[in-house]
């Protein structure tokens, strides 16, 4: 009895201590053990965001025309000719008929080929040189000194706006022309001949604008002169626009001549304004440097003769020539569009005999000279080098300040060279329009990966980027618009220096009052045209 109980109680203890040493989770069923995985699984409030990586092409790109051999293929690709013939051969065969001759492939059969070598193919704009240059027209070669005579000096007055350069010009030529300009501020290039009476010689002088906004004709001024005269107000210093004369003249190279102006009024102070050229490296002769320096009064005229001498006698120094036989040569001071006359250019002669008749090309715009007329509005016959003309009957186009003017043989050597700077400059706005697409959808393509980045840092890995996050910012920025007023003007000017100053104003113009819009601009009176498309657009038209 007693052995049985204790066989009893060993069996439990060894059933108890198998059962401790079991493991725990076969005593649960699959449900409690998916309950219990459950419980201690974490979840989170937030969803990682999902990170897009710019996987770029590993194939290397080939630029193609759309007119290429196989043999510039090839080369283009660094693949052998033999090579590219078998490719064609299976593309092909009449394609491998043009290889052999050497003709120009097809678009498609290019791409074909390019692909079938594992690159990746892109188009691109043939640039036509070679044979081609022949056809425009361009400024001739140097002539001998033989047949070279003295020519007329170009002398240009600049500095700052209202220091007396026109004053000066007017106490020079006898004349008025400060009282009609507007505001006392010259806002064209003027360019006049002057009959030296002391000397019995003839000078051309161009009256360049002091105002800041004409920067580029100053620029132009002192690129086609031979002397600059530069005017600073004995009561002034130098200044802004004298700084920026100095600096005109001295990238063209041409020599300066120092004109100390208003030496009558009660504050001025020449020998300051000697000093103040110092610091721009201008040493007049009276202090010890080699720059001729005159003391004048525009207003009284006093020190004109010594000035005409001064200038004068640079001119002699530079020995000025030019040859009077053969084509004529210039360039555009400026143009403009008058009543009656049409498109109308100051042109400085530079070189040859410039006649009535004469076919003449000056950028992409050509005429057969229909009116040649000084600066009194008098009829001249024919210009030596050093002359400023008027020239009416400009066909196509307006000549842009600058440009430089070239006699044609014929009309048809005119129309010839006016069709290829009309194809040459297409082709390089085709490929600069080219290079600003790129451009283009590759951050195009930026800001797409930049809102798809910002879909998803929200949790959303479907929907439309355009509609979430593109026309969201647009309708914010729109009511954001809606309370500033906007001014829409038309702009028309006389001549075309004066567009360009007003546009290089406009461009830098910024007010958080009023938004400014240019609907259109151009040189001339308003057509009937303009004022239809000013009225449609709501604009103001302003002529000046």
């Amino acid at each position: 009895m007693i052995s049985r109980v204790v066989r009893q109680t060993v069996e439990r203890v060894l059933i108890t201590r198998e059962l401790l040493l079991f493991p725990a989770f076969l005593a649960f069923s699959p449900l409690d053990q998916r309950r219990n995985y459950a419980k201690q699984r974490k979840r989170s409030k937030y969803v990682d965001p999902i990170a897009i990586k710019k996987t770029g092409s590993t194939k290397k790109m080939v630029e193609f025309y759309k007119d290429m051999t196989a043999k510039e293929l090839s080369s283009a690709m660094d693949e052998s000719f033999d090579d590219v013939l078998d490719v064609l051969t299976n593309i092909d065969k009449s394609a491998l008929d043009r290889a052999v001759e050497d003709e120009p492939l097809d678009q498609e059969t290019i791409m074909k080929t390019i692909t079938a070598f594992n690159y990746k193919p892109k188009l691109a704009i043939r640039i036509v040189k070679g044979k081609e240059e022949s056809e425009d027209i361009v400024p001739q070669d140097a002539a001998p000194e033989s047949e070279c005579v003295k020519r007329t000096p170009v002398v240009t007055i600049m500095g700052h706006v209202d220091h007396g350069k026109t004053t000066l010009l007017d106490s020079l030529r006898n004349s008025r022309i400060v009282d009609g300009e507007f505001g006392g501020i010259t806002q064209h290039i003027g360019a006049f001949s002057v009959f030296l009476p002391s000397s019995k010689r003839s000078v051309t002088f161009l009256d360049t604008p002091g105002h800041a906004a004409f920067a580029n004709m100053r620029s132009r001024g002192a690129r086609v002169t031979d002397i600059v005269v530069l005017v600073v107000a004995a009561d002034d210093g130098v200044k802004e626009q004298t700084e920026q004369s100095i600096k005109f003249a001295r990238e063209a190279g041409v020599p300066i001549i120092v004109a100390i102006n208003k030496c009558d009024k009660p504050t001025a102070d020449p020998a300051r304004a000697k000093r103040s050229l110092l610091q721009h490296d201008i040493v007049v002769e009276e202090l010890g440097g080699d720059v001729q320096c005159v003391e004048i009064s525009a207003l009284q005229s006093k020190g004109i003769d010594a000035l005409q001498e001064a200038i004068l006698t640079q001119a002699d120094l530079l020995n000025l020539q030019a040859p009077t036989k053969g084509l004529a040569e210039g360039h555009v001071l400026e143009s403009s569009v008058k009543p009656g006359l049409g498109k109308v250019c100051t042109v400085l002669v530079s070189r040859g005999t410039l006649r009535k008749g004469k076919i003449l090309v000056a950028g992409t715009a050509y005429t057969r000279v229909r009116t040649m007329t000084d600066e009194h509005g008098k009829e001249v016959n024919e210009a030596l080098p050093g002359a400023p003309l008027r020239i009416s009957g400009w066909k196509d186009s307006l000549p842009s300040p600058g440009d430089i003017v070239l006699e044609a043989s014929d009309s048809n050597r005119a129309e010839k060279a006016i069709k290829w700077r009309k194809r040459i400059e297409m082709e390089e706005k085709a490929e600069k329009d080219w290079m600003e697409t790129e451009g283009s959808r590759k951050a195009d393509r930026e800001k797409y990966l930049e809102m798809r980045q910002a879909l998803l840092n929200r949790g959303q890995r479907f929907g439309s980027t355009l509609r979430h996050i593109a026309h969201k910012k647009e309708q914010l920025r729109k009511s954001e618009d809606d309370g500033h007023p906007k001014l829409k003007i038309l702009l028309r000017t006389d001549v075309e220096g004066s567009l360009e100053a007003i546009l290089e104003v406009i461009s830098t113009y910024s007010s958080t009052r009023c938004n400014l819009q240019l609907v259109d601009f151009g040189v001339g009176p308003p057509t009937e045209k303009e004022i239809e498309m000013a009225e449609t657009a709501g604009g103001t038209i302003t002529s000046l």
